[in-house]
């Protein structure tokens, strides 16, 4: 009898839920499971998990969908969000929660720190505008507010960072969630002695560099039982979350990606770094694995609009609106700024709030929904036109999340953007990018290249509407126009 093949439990760190499924070599989500994730505020706009929690809650995830295939999972690979960031004593206690990419505290102090060293040089160095979301200014605002604990910090970890440490007992980080901390030097993939010297640090206070895509170490036997998983088994510290997005979409088959959910991103596969050459430092460059960088960025209001439309507003199920959105030709004049939480964007910035202009007695319901559609391809629109002016064009691009299930919100991408646009088959296509790293690791591909082309499968395909383009490429200048006016606020 043939023996069954390795698997993979492939882990994704989200802001909102942990997932986590059982992987195959060829794509399959063998099993899945999520679990939601306490989000701890105030008023001051902290946005913490609590680490012992997440560490608990990922356990948890794991053991669910690992019992049933235990004796084959022999690699774990985790994927996690960005711009998190924790300070652990000298004996690796948390002094902090994980202040994460949702925390605005930052904000306070981040003007004193662009005031004291050149942001344009780090962000050439380092691909990460000047926004107060990086753990470089998280980092200040600790030193800045309590020096006490700052003083107490032996290393400043992120969450995946820490997540490595609880499973192997020494933490690790890898250059792709590291890109995101603004202290990463993006073309040599080693910490920046001048970003981290800005906020009183030095090496010692960070974690070591090993590669995203190799067997890291052995999972310690205590946290295998955790896991659900067999002692023995490795890990791979894998990508950041949307670099696992991307992969999962087939960011190699296709020329770029749009992953199109709450939020939304577009970035593109280059063989090497590439930040905007204007002042506007529109784009930010993620390293992703195996000399492949990810131009591009990402914007805060994609989903979420129309969820704010259909559960303060309108009411109905998110089929019936876009339905209604498509019953009408046009917008008829009206345009939406989408902005409603800010924008990372920073000629946009994040106290940017959101407008509609042009509304007249004549518009409904259906044209208040076409425009909301309309602004949040019109926000990406920005993100392309960043790309285009520094050489990188879009080709195809393949698209994932929950937008692409709506077919006119993917012909208005694929009309504004004037490519083909292609759906991807794929549910969860992070833990599939963790997954492809994983099985890479093991020695099952002998790229992720390799096996993001293996493991991933296109849908329907969309092409730009010749009716549509004109009506849109009107309706984009008066967008343009008016965040020029309005959307200036940092």
């Amino acid at each position: 009898m043939r023996p069954e093949s390795p698997l993979v439990l492939a882990i994704d760190i989200g802001t909102s839920y942990i997932r986590a499924a059982v992987v195959d070599h060829c794509g399959t989500l063998l099993s899945y499971a999520r679990q939601a994730q306490v989000l701890i505020t105030d008023d001051s706009g902290k946005a913490e998990h609590d680490p012992e929690c997440l560490f608990r809650v990922t356990c948890e995830v794991s053991r669910q969908v690992s019992m049933e295939y235990r004796d084959r999972i022999d690699t774990v690979s985790v994927s996690a969000y960005q711009l998190g960031m924790l300070a652990v004593d000298r004996s690796y206690n948390p002094l902090t929660g994980i202040i994460t990419l949702l925390d605005t505290r930052a904000r306070t102090t981040h003007h004193q720190l662009c005031e004291r060293i050149d942001m344009r040089r780090i962000y050439e160095v380092t691909g990460c505008p000047p926004l107060y979301h990086y753990p470089l200014a998280k980092i200040d605002w600790l030193r800045s507010t309590d020096p006490h604990t700052f003083k107490q910090a032996k290393l400043f970890l992120g969450v995946k960072d820490y997540l490595v440490f609880r499973l192997l007992g020494r933490p690790f980080t890898e250059p792709s969630t590291a890109c995101a901390t603004q202290m990463l030097n993006v073309k040599s993939l080693e910490w920046d002695p001048a970003a981290i010297d800005a906020v009183g640090l030095d090496t010692t206070n960070l974690p070591d560099l090993v590669p995203s895509d190799k067997v890291i170490g052995q999972i310690s036997n205590a946290s295998c039982d955790l896991l659900g998983v067999r002692i023995g088994t490795s890990l791979v510290p894998g990508v950041y979350d949307g670099g696992a997005v991307a992969l999962g979409l087939g960011v190699f088959e296709a020329d770029s990606v749009v992953n199109f959910g709450t939020t939304a991103m577009l970035r593109t596969a280059r063989r090497r770094p590439t930040v905007d050459a204007g002042p506007s430092m529109a784009l930010q460059t993620y390293y992703l694995a195996q000399d492949t960088w990810l131009p591009g960025a990402a914007i805060n209001n994609a989903g979420v609009v129309l969820s704010w439309l259909r559960d303060n507003l309108l009411g109905g199920t998110y089929e019936e609106l876009t339905e209604e959105a498509a019953s009408v030709k046009n917008s008829a004049g009206l345009v939406m700024l989408p902005f409603l939480s800010g924008e990372r964007n920073p000629e946009i910035g994040s106290l940017a709030s959101g407008v509609f202009s042009g509304l007249r007695a004549n518009h409904h319901r259906g044209h208040i929904l076409r425009a909301a559609l309309e602004g949040v391809v019109f926000a990406l629109c920005l993100v392309r036109d960043a790309l285009l002016r520094n050489n990188i064009p879009l080709g195809t691009v393949r698209v994932g999340g929950g937008a692409a299930r709506s077919s006119l919100w993917m012909t208005m991408l694929s009309t504004a953007f004037d490519t083909n646009v292609q759906v991807s088959c794929s549910s969860e296509p992070g833990l599939l990018g963790a997954a492809m790293v994983g099985h890479t690791a093991a020695g099952r591909y002998s790229s992720v290249r390799e096996a993001s082309c293996a493991m991933t499968e296109a849908g329907q395909l969309y092409q730009p509407d010749p009716k549509l383009a004109e009506e849109m490429s009107a309706q984009y200048e008066v967008f343009k126009d008016l965040v020029d006016l309005l959307g200036t606020s940092k």
